[in-house]
C-alpha cells in the first residue's frame, strides 16, 4: 500500500502548494489532499516543517503478504488498491469517485467489504436485537402497528438483519426504507420487497426538513441509521430533523463508526460527500466521523435522553471504533393541571390592552394585540411609565419586561402564566384596566430584576478537561494597538490594571466644543457632552516609508493611515516581515463605521478649499494589502459597534475555509467632526459627564472614543510548528441578529443569550470554566442589565468545581470606541491572559440595582485581582460586541498553555542585526531596542532576540550589526550607538547594492554592506521562539486638509 500510494502521488518533495499544483488538486478535493499529507506524516512517510514537505526513504522492503495471511481482508485490499491507484485522477477531477467505488454502477466492491464481516455483522445483529425489543415494547403500549424508518439504508447491508428480526416478532410493523439515492432504493426494493411486504421505499434527504418531503412530523416510533448521519453538513440540523420524525418517547438506533482510519480516508474519503461537513468542532481530525462522547453530547442537545452505548464487550467507550447508540426522544412535560382561578387568556389580554391604552392615551380599539410596541411610540422612557402602571397592580416586575415580550398578546400570555390571579377573574368590560386583574398588592412597587431571557437551552456542565486543541483552533500570534491615554499596549495594560480613565475633554485641535455644547439635554443642534476618549497625533504619518507622496498623504483618511501603521507594527513585532517568515496569503479584515474625514473635506469646498480627500471603508483594508503585498481576502466590515469583533470572526472563518493562511483583523475609529456628538446627543445616547458608568447605578449613556487595534491570526497547529509567540487561542465565534425588538436600537436579550450559549457550545468547552467575560457594557441603564441577564442564562449557575466568572468592560476606561470597540475588548482579554490578572471595572461604585447576578457564579471586579483557573483547564473567556440594530458577535478565547520544548540557549557570542530607511531612524531604533532589553525585555534570551532580528524583520539600507555575549551587553552597545558612538563589536554600514559587496565570509560585515545572508541556514532546528521586539520608529510628520483655498 505504501508503495502504491507513493507511486500514485509522485514526488513528495516541495511546499504543500507545489505538491497540490503538480497533482492538479481541484478546490473541492483540497480537504482530501490535506488528509493524505497528514496520513503520510503520521506514518512517518514524509517530514513536514511548516508548509515544506520532504519524502522519507523507504526503510524496508514492502510486505505483500497481508492478503494471504488474512483472507477476510481481501475485499478491503481490493477496494483500497483500486482507490489508491485512482487518487491522482480523483484529486484532479478527471475521474469521479463513484466511478472508482461503483464501477459500471455495480456496488459489488463496496458490498463485499461489509458482507459477512464479523465486525460489521456484530453491530447489525445488535441493532436488530434492539429494534425487535423496541417493536415488542411499543406495540404492547400502543396496540397498533409499530412504525420504523431507516435513514440512508444504502445497499441494505444492515437492513436485512433488522427486517428479519422485526418479522420474527410476529407483530404488525410498518417499515420505511429511505435513501437519498433512487438507485439504492431500487436495489433495496429488489432485495426486500417480496420477502417483507410491510416495507415501503421512499426517497429522503435527512438534511432537509422531512415535512417538506411528505413525511409526517412526529409520526415514527423508531428511527434507524447506520453510518449515514455523519455524512451530513451539520449535526445539529440533521439530528433536529431526526427528532422531528419521532413521536414523543420514540426511539433512535444509531450505528456509527467512531474512530477515523486510513482505510476510510483512502476509500470513502474520495467521495465529495465525505468532506461536506461544516461543523468541524464536532468532527475527528480530517474526517466527518464523531467521537462517542461527542455523539452523546449532540444527542442530548438535540432532545434525546437516556442514551446507551453498545460496543464490543470489555472495551471502554472512548476506545470503541464503532458504536451503537440507543436513545429516546424526550417526552413532552405533562400539562399543568387547569387552574380555575387563573385568568382566562382573553381577560388578561384585555387587561394589558387597557393599561397600554391608559398610559398611551389611545382608544383600546386602536391597539392591535399583535403589533410590536415600537409602532405605538413605546421607547425606553415610555416603557418605564407602562411598567410602573403594571407594578401598581402586580408588584415588582422585571425592568426589561417590555424588551422580552414585544406585543400585547405575548405580554398577556406571559403574565397569565407567571402571575395567576388570587381570585376569579371577570371578563373584560369597558371599565378600567383593573377590572380584569385585582387591585394593588400589599408590597410597594420597587425596581425589579431583569427578566431571564427565553428559549436558551441550559448549558451542560461537563467534567473539567485539560486543553484539547482542535484542527480549527486559531492562534493569536500578534497584537497591536493605540487607545485613549495609551500609545502602546504596555501603557494600555497599566491604564487597565490601575483602573484609570483615558477620557478627556474634546482636544482643541479637533474642534471648539464650546460652539456646540449645552448641558441641557434636548437642545437642537447641540451636544450635552464635551468629552471623549481621543488619540494623540492622528494627523501624523510617515508617507515615504510606505511609498506614498507627501502631497497625496493629506488626501488619505487618517483612519486608513493609522490602521496601516498599526498593521506594520503588528507584523513587525510578531517577526513576520522577514523573507523566511513573511506570508503573502494573508487576509485583511477591518471594522469601521464612520468616515468623517471626507465630511470635513466636503465642508471645506463651500469655503473654497478644494480637496481630493475622501473616506472609503474599502480602502482601509485594501491600502494594507497593497502596501504590504498581501493577496488574501481584503475587505472592510460595518456592522456598527460590533464591526471589529465581526472582522476577527470573519477572519477566523476565512482561515478555516483555506482562503488565507494568516489574517490581520481589527478596527479603527476616529471622531473628527462635532456632528458626531450632536447626533448621539439628539438620541440621548451619551453620558452627561466624562464617565462611562458601566454596570453602575448612575449609568446614563456612553462616552464616545477613538482607537485602532489589530490581531494577527494563524491556525494553531501551524503557529506551534512555526515557533510563533502565541497570545491565546480563539476556540469559536458566532454572529447573529436580534431581529424585531421594541425599537431599532433596543437590544434583544434572547438573541444575546442564545449567541453566547451557542458560541460556548461550538467551542466545545465547559461553560463552568469561563472565568471572564468582556461584556459589550456601554454604561446604559437598561442595556447593561439586559446583557447581564443573557450572560447568566447562557453560562449557567455555579458548580462545585467551576470558577467564578468576572465580568468587565473596557469602555469604563476609554469610552465606547464604536467601530473599534470589539478589538479593544479582545485586546483587554489578551492582556489579562498575558498577565494572569483581571483588571477592575473602572469607576464602579454602586451596582445598577436592575442587574441581578448569582454571586457564587459572577463577580464585577473593583480591583486588580488574580485570574484563577478551573483545575487543569486553561483560563477561558468570552468577548461580546453588539451593534445597533442587533448585529451581535461573541468569541470564546482560551489561554495557550505552551508545552513546546525550548532548545538549550545557544552559548557564546551572538549576532544582532537592525536596519532602517535613514541613519537617524536607525539610531532611534537602536535606542528603542536598548530600552526594551534594559527594561521589560530584560529576561529575554539572547539567542532568541538575535534569531528574531535576523529572520523576522524587513531589511532596509541603513544597517547595524552588533555582537554580544548576553542581553545586557547587547543593550549597552545599542544604547551607545543611539548616543552617537560606535563601540567594539558594532558594525554600521549602508547597503550599496545587494550582492555587490560581500564582505567576505563574515555574515555581519557582509550584511551591513548589502550582501545576501541566508540567516535560516545559521540556525538548526527545532526553531527558536520569535521575540516581540519594539516596532519600527516611523518619521511621522503632519498631513492634513489644507487650511486655505
Amino acid at each position: 500500500l505504501d508503495r502504491r500510494l507513493r507511486r500514485a502521488l509522485g514526488s513528495l518533495d516541495g511546499t504543500v502548494e507545489e505538491l497540490a499544483g503538480r497533482l492538479g488538486v481541484r478546490p473541492g478535493q483540497r480537504r482530501l489532499f490535506d488528509a493524505l499529507l497528514s496520513l503520510l506524516h503520521a506514518e512517518g512517510r514524509v517530514r513536514r516543517t511548516g508548509d515544506l514537505i520532504g519524502a522519507v526513504p523507504e526503510q524496508s522492503a514492502p510486505d505483500d503478504g497481508p492478503a494471504a495471511r488474512h483472507p477476510d481482508l481481501a475485499p478491503h485490499l481490493r477496494l483500497l488498491h483500486r482507490c489508491v491507484e485512482a487518487l491522482p485522477d480523483v484529486l484532479s477531477g478527471r475521474t469521479r469517485a463513484t466511478e472508482v467505488l461503483f464501477p459500471g454502477g455495480s456496488a459489488e466492491l463496496v458490498e463485499q467489504v461489509y458482507r459477512g464481516q464479523a465486525s460489521a455483522d456484530f453491530y447489525h445483529r445488535a441493532m436488530a436485537e434492539e429494534a425487535a425489543a423496541a417493536v415488542t415494547r411499543i406495540h404492547a403500549r400502543t396496540g397498533r402497528p409499530v412504525r420504523l424508518l431507516e435513514v440512508g439504508a444504502g445497499t441494505g447491508a444492515g437492513s436485512g438483519f433488522v427486517l428479519r428480526a422485526c418479522a420474527d416478532t410476529g407483530l404488525p410493523v410498518e417499515y420505511l426504507y429511505t435513501d437519498i439515492s433512487t438507485a439504492f432504493l431500487r436495489r433495496g426494493e429488489d432485495a426486500f420487497a417480496a420477502a417483507y411486504p410491510f416495507v415501503r421505499f421512499e426517497p429522503l434527504d435527512i438534511e432537509r426538513d422531512p415535512a417538506e418531503q411528505g413525511f409526517a412530523s412526529h409520526g415514527v416510533d423508531l428511527v434507524l441509521a447506520t453510518n449515514v448521519l455523519h455524512a451530513t453538513a451539520r449535526m445539529d440540523r440533521t439530528l433536529g430533523h431526526v427528532r422531528r420524525l419521532l413521536a414523543p418517547g420514540g426511539g433512535l438506533l444509531l450505528n456509527e463508526v467512531t474512530r477515523a482510519g486510513h482505510f476510510l480516508t483512502l476509500t470513502f474519503g474520495l467521495t465529495p460527500g465525505w468532506w461536506r461537513y461544516e461543523d468541524t468542532e464536532h468532527r475527528l481530525p480530517h474526517a466527518p466521523l464523531i467521537a462517542p462522547a461527542t455523539w452523546q453530547s449532540l444527542l442530548d442537545r438535540a432532545g434525546f435522553q437516556g442514551t446507551r452505548v453498545r460496543g464490543f464487550p470489555g472495551t471502554v467507550t472512548d476506545d470503541l471504533e464503532q458504536c451503537l447508540f440507543v436513545a429516546e426522544a424526550d417526552r413532552p412535560a405533562d400539562p399543568a393541571p387547569a387552574t380555575p382561578r387563573a385568568a382566562s387568556a382573553e381577560a388578561v389580554r384585555g387587561y394589558v390592552r387597557g393599561v397600554f391604552a391608559e398610559v398611551l392615551r389611545f382608544a383600546e380599539a386602536d391597539l392591535d394585540d399583535t403589533v410590536t410596541f415600537d409602532n405605538y411610540g413605546v421607547d425606553s422612557l415610555v416603557g418605564l411609565d407602562i411598567l410602573a402602571r403594571f407594578e401598581k397592580d402586580l408588584g415588582p416586575l422585571p425592568a426589561t419586561l417590555l424588551f422580552e415580550y414585544l406585543t400585547i398578546a405575548d405580554l398577556a400570555d406571559h403574565l397569565a402564566g407567571t402571575y395567576p390571579t388570587p381570585g376569579p377573574v371577570a371578563e373584560p368590560s369597558p371599565g378600567t384596566a383593573n377590572d380584569a386583574i385585582p387591585g394593588p398588592v400589599a408590597e410597594p412597587a420597587t425596581p425589579g430584576p431583569v427578566a431571564e431571557p427565553m428559549a436558551v437551552q441550559p448549558p451542560a456542565h461537563r467534567s473539567r478537561p485539560g486543553p484539547e486543541h482542535r484542527e480549527d483552533d486559531i492562534a493569536v500570534i500578534g497584537v497591536a494597538g493605540r487607545y485613549p491615554g495609551a500609545e502602546d499596549l504596555d501603557a494600555f495594560w497599566e491604564l487597565l490594571a490601575e483602573g484609570r480613565s483615558g477620557i478627556t475633554e474634546v482636544p482643541a485641535d479637533r474642534w471648539d466644543w464650546r460652539a456646540t455644547f449645552d448641558p441641557d439635554k434636548g437642545r437642537p443642534q447641540r451636544s450635552y457632552s464635551r468629552w471623549g476618549g481621543f488619540l494623540d497625533g492622528i494627523d501624523l504619518f510617515d508617507p515615504a516609508f510606505f511609498g506614498i507622496l507627501p502631497r497625496d498623504a493629506a488626501d488619505i483618511d487618517p483612519q486608513e493611515r493609522l490602521f496601516l501603521e498599526t498593521v506594520w507594527n503588528l507584523l513587525d513585532r510578531a517577526g513576520q516581515l522577514g523573507d523566511a517568515t513573511r506570508e503573502r496569503r494573508t487576509g485583511v479584515f477591518v471594522g469601521t463605521m464612520y468616515g468623517s474625514y471626507g465630511q470635513l473635506a466636503a465642508t471645506g469646498w463651500a469655503e473654497g478649499r478644494l480637496s481630493g480627500a475622501h473616506s472609503a471603508y474599502w480602502s482601509i483594508a485594501n491600502r494594507v494589502s497593497y502596501a504590504l503585498d498581501l493577496d488574501g481576502p481584503s475587505f472592510a466590515v460595518d456592522s456598527a459597534c460590533s464591526s471589529s469583533l465581526l472582522a476577527v470572526h470573519l477572519a477566523c472563518e476565512s482561515i478555516r475555509r483555506g482562503e488565507c493562511r494568516t489574517a490581520v483583523a481589527g478596527g479603527v475609529n476616529l471622531i473628527l467632526h462635532p456632528a458626531h456628538h450632536v447626533s448621539l446627543s439628539s438620541r440621548n445616547m451619551l453620558s452627561a459627564d466624562e464617565r462611562c458608568k458601566v454596570f453602575d447605578a448612575g449609568a446614563d449613556g456612553f462616552v464616545p472614543g477613538e482607537g485602532v487595534g489589530a490581531v494577527l491570526l494563524k491556525p494553531l497547529s501551524q503557529a506551534v510548528a512555526d515557533g510563533d509567540e502565541i497570545w491565546a487561542v480563539l476556540k469559536s465565534g458566532l454572529a447573529n441578529a436580534g431581529g424585531k425588538t421594541g425599537g431599532y436600537t433596543v437590544p434583544n436579550p434572547n438573541a444575546q443569550a442564545a449567541l453566547v450559549a451557542e458560541a460556548v457550545r461550538r467551542a466545545g468547552v465547559d461553560p463552568g470554566t469561563i472565568g471572564y467575560v468582556e461584556a459589550h457594557g456601554t454604561g446604559t441603564e437598561l442595556g447593561d442589565p439586559i446583557e447581564m441577564a443573557g450572560l447568566s442564562r447562557a453560562l449557567g449557575a455555579a458548580t462545585a468545581d467551576g470558577v467564578r466568572c468576572a465580568v468587565g468592560s473596557v469602555k469604563a476606561n476609554i469610552g465606547h470606541l464604536e467601530g473599534a470597540a470589539g478589538i479593544a475588548g479582545l485586546t483587554r482579554v489578551l492582556l489579562q491572559l498575558r498577565h494572569g490578572r483581571i483588571a477592575p471595572v473602572a469607576g464602579l461604585g454602586t451596582v445598577n440595582p436592575k442587574i441581578q447576578l448569582d454571586p457564587a457564579r459572577f463577580t464585577l471586579p473593583t480591583e486588580l485581582s488574580p485570574w484563577p483557573s478551573a483545575g487543569a483547564a486553561p483560563r477561558r473567556a468570552g468577548v461580546s460586541s453588539f451593534g445597533a440594530g442587533g448585529a451581535n458577535v461573541h468569541l470564546v478565547v482560551e489561554e495557550y498553555q505552551d508545552s513546546r520544548e525550548r532548545p538549550e540557549p545557544r552559548p557564546g557570542e551572538q549576532l544582532f542585526v537592525l536596519s532602517a530607511r535613514t541613519r537617524d531612524q536607525l539610531l532611534r531604533y537602536a535606542g528603542l531596542v536598548a530600552a526594551y532589553l534594559g527594561g521589560p525585555g530584560a529576561g529575554e534570551r539572547l539567542d532568541e532576540v538575535c534569531f528574531t532580528s535576523q529572520v523576522g524583520r524587513r531589511e532596509f539600507p541603513e544597517r547595524l550589526a552588533v555582537r554580544a555575549g548576553n542581553p545586557a551587553e547587547l543593550a549597552g552597545r545599542l544604547a551607545a550607538v543611539a548616543s552617537g558612538s560606535v563601540p567594539g563589536g558594532v558594525l554600521i554600514g549602508t547597503m550599496s547594492g545587494r550582492g555587490t559587496e560581500t564582505g567576505g565570509d563574515d555574515p555581519a560585515e557582509r550584511w551591513v554592506r548589502g550582501g545576501a545572508v541566508d540567516w535560516q541556514a545559521l540556525w538548526s532546528y527545532p526553531r527558536l521562539r520569535r521575540v516581540a521586539l519594539p516596532p519600527y520608529p516611523f518619521e511621522r510628520t503632519r498631513h492634513w486638509l489644507r487650511p486655505g483655498p
